[in-house]
Order: C-alpha cells, then sequence, then structure tokens
C-alpha cells in the first residue's frame, strides 16, 4: 500500500488485484503517460502493471493543490489565473497528443508549484495536475 504524507491510501486497492482487464488498461496508460513530455507533465520514474499491487511512480511536485491554495488564500488575482489556465492547457495537450485523456482534472489535483526562475506553469501525472 502507498499512502501519502496525510496517510491517504495512494494505492490501487485490492479489488484491482485479479481484475486483468483493469491490469491492461494500466499497462497501457502506463506506455501512454510514458510518450508524454514536456515542461508541463510529470515524468513518470517507475511502473509496474503486473506487480501485486500493480503501480505507477511520478515525479514529486512540490506545493499545495489549487483547492488547498484557494481554501488557505481566497481566489487567485486575476493574472495569475490566466497563468494558470494557459499552463493546464498546454499541459492538456501534451497529454492529448499522445492519446490521453486526463479524466480527473479538479481543483485538488492541480499542484501550485512553487516559483522559479521560470515561467509560471502547470505539471501534470495521470492524475494531478500543477501549477507554478
Amino acid at each position: 500500500m502507498v499512502c501519502s504524507s496525510g496517510g491517504r491510501d495512494g494505492g490501487l486497492g485490492r479489488r484491482w488485484k485479479q481484475d486483468t482487464q483493469f491490469r491492461e488498461r494500466f499497462a497501457r496508460e502506463i506506455e501512454a503517460a510514458q510518450r508524454v513530455g514536456g515542461f508541463h507533465t510529470a515524468l513518470v520514474v517507475d511502473a509496474d502493471p503486473h506487480a501485486d499491487p500493480p503501480w505507477m511512480v511520478t515525479a514529486y511536485i512540490e506545493g499545495p493543490s489549487l483547492q488547498e491554495a484557494v481554501g488557505r488564500d481566497g481566489p487567485l488575482p486575476p493574472g495569475r489565473v490566466r497563468e494558470l489556465g494557459a499552463g493546464l492547457a498546454e499541459g492538456l495537450a501534451a497529454i492529448h497528443v499522445r492519446g490521453l485523456v486526463h479524466r480527473d482534472l479538479k481543483p485538488g489535483n492541480v499542484i501550485m508549484a512553487a516559483l522559479t526562475s521560470a515561467p509560471a506553469s502547470p505539471v501534470s501525472s495521470g492524475t494531478r495536475m500543477a501549477a507554478s
């Protein structure tokens, strides 16, 4: 079992252990995610869809989720919303060009990465999207 720093189960759960259709789909999604590249996507570090349980690891992105940031600090200023929207669009385009669909884009899955000297941008894994 994989747990987040908050103790939430990050594993796939017992119900997927014997589901061959799930494992086949998960293997295809891993393969596709490994082909996605760019500044706005989180790197797939390693994966094993045939393990017990099946798993995938993506690069860690430091920062709160968009949901956490807005809950803590209130609405983002208009300029920041435009930056976030542009970065999310670029990240989604990188995913879509590889034939993937995010399927779970929501504020809790958008990571607000720390600002660096690089322009603000979102980073996406198959399940989380991040924006600096």
